[in-house]
């Protein structure tokens, strides 16, 4: 076992699954998680990819689960997954905002046009 691995804080009480704190002192999910630079970029582009290409949750995170190396990048992928449906649920709800204030805008728009005939 590596020494970095021997260091590592381990999260999960659960013996099937074992994720890793390998460094605690950075910002960077991907390397707290032990995941470089390099390998991040692939596991996003596996994440963006499981997501475009199935319909269900499920059939996103089996396509990962056989494509990654160790329970973190799993956790990572799930967690990079999550940051996709956040930005679409906001991305909608901006979409909905935009809308109303566009609503609003032209009710104002219609309110002053009125007071300018008189």
């Amino acid at each position: 076992m590596s020494e970095v691995v021997e260091a590592a804080v381990t999260v999960a009480v659960n013996p099937h699954l074992r994720v890793l704190i390998l460094d605690d002192e950075t910002d960077s999910l991907p390397r707290t998680l032990g995941i470089t630079e390099e390998r991040e970029k692939e596991l996003d582009e596996l994440t963006k990819t499981a997501y475009k290409d199935h319909k269900t949750f499920t059939d996103s995170f089996v396509d990962i689960s056989k494509n990654v190396r160790h329970a973190n990048e799993f956790a990572y992928c799930i967690f990079h997954m999550g940051s996709f449906c956040g930005r679409g649920r906001a991305l909608s709800e901006l979409g909905d905002l935009s809308k109303l204030l566009d609503l609003a805008g032209r009710s104002k728009s219609s309110d002053d046009s009125d007071d300018s005939e008189d």
